[in-house]
């Protein structure tokens, strides 16, 4: 079964109201088992602007991804952020088909893996399917899993976009080193006509996990 996630991007306005919320959101996600794959780091943006501040949370499945998010303590929770950020919260499901085959020797994996978190909007499907066919050699020679690809999003809060992408790679070495590939760079030659949005480059979450 596909999982579920959190997708979420945060402008903090008032930091110690916010830390209140980042410090009682961990029991009510934990509840759900709910736990950050992305939370806080600097990225890297080669394309497009997004806010500040991105969280990624992953869930058994999209069922529990909801029922999280719909509960009274997550409810709770988030009052102490109501006026202290400003903030894109989507629900989506998880990818569960086929992966990139692997190409080569694949990347060695570092103690915490790098993710492409993509936020697109497509004009022409027809037009972009050439990008996407383009692009699974480069992604198996880099290690490319795809964790969200191409479910519907469900905007619970603020603003979205209409395709949502997060891909996982073995390292944030890995993930730069795929982005500037002059394979993946004559893909995205492809997409440019056919779609806007903008894709940041982030390492993983090392910190404590939701109980």
């Amino acid at each position: 079964m596909a999982k579920g996630y959190w997708i979420i991007q945060a402008d903090v306005t008032d930091p110690d109201r916010y830390q209140n919320y980042a410090r009682e959101d961990m029991p009510a996600i934990g509840a759900f088992g709910g736990r950050f794959l992305v939370r806080g780091a600097a990225a890297e943006m080669p394309e497009g602007a997004v806010r500040s501040r991105l969280v990624v949370l992953e869930f058994a499945d999209p069922d529990a991804a909801a029922a999280c998010y719909d509960s009274a303590a997550y409810r709770k929770a988030a009052e102490h952020r109501h006026g202290a950020a400003d903030f894109d919260l989507t629900l989506i499901a998880g990818y569960d088909g086929a992966q990139p085959a692997p190409v080569g020797t694949p990347p060695a994996a570092a103690a915490l893996p790098g993710y492409w978190i993509g936020f697109v909007d497509v004009r022409d499907m027809e037009g972009y399917k050439a990008y996407v066919a383009a692009t699974p050699e480069v992604f198996g020679a880099h290690g490319a899993e795809f964790l969200v690809r191409g479910a519907a999003p469900d905007q619970r809060e603020g603003k979205g976009t209409s395709r949502n992408v997060v891909i996982r790679f073995p390292s944030l070495a890995a993930a730069k080193a795929c982005y500037h590939d002059p394979r993946y760079q004559a893909a995205r030659a492809l997409r440019l006509p056919h779609a806007t949005g903008s894709i940041v480059i982030v390492e993983g979450y090392a910190g404590p996990q939701p109980e």
